[in-house]
């Protein structure tokens, strides 16, 4: 039994953000991808996070990593089973962390072929 929606031809019509991030492949894509999974939290649910866990402005991948790092150090030292969204949050930017560390590897390995390639020329 499928747990997402199905469109008439019978594929799922919606994409997790897991797989929203495995489909990024630039830096600025996770951002995008990062700055649409904090829009669909409301304000409320925004101020009702402990205040090392409140999103910042994202402006780089950077700001991602620092922030996926705040957050579990957060909800390792203070976390309670219960609190949902700190979680939501810890998962989804860790993951972002990760997938920014694949694109990076997979730019500098493409870069390093390219440079062995005009060594050996």
């Amino acid at each position: 039994m499928s747990i997402h929606p199905l469109n008439p031809q019978g594929f799922r019509s919606t994409l997790t953000w897991q797989e929203r991030l495995a489909g990024c492949h630039t830096g600025g894509e996770v951002i995008e991808c990062a700055r649409d999974f904090l829009a669909q939290f409301s304000p409320y649910e925004i101020a009702q996070l402990p205040e090392a866990c409140r999103p910042p402005r994202l402006k780089d991948a950077d700001d991602i990593s620092e922030y996926a790092f705040g957050l579990v150090r957060h909800h390792c030292d203070h976390g309670a089973p219960h609190d949902y969204a700190v979680h939501r949050l810890v998962v989804f930017f860790s993951n972002a962390t990760v997938r920014l560390s694949q694109i990076l590897h997979l730019q500098s390995a493409s870069g390093n072929d390219e440079g062995e390639r005009e060594d050996s020329a």
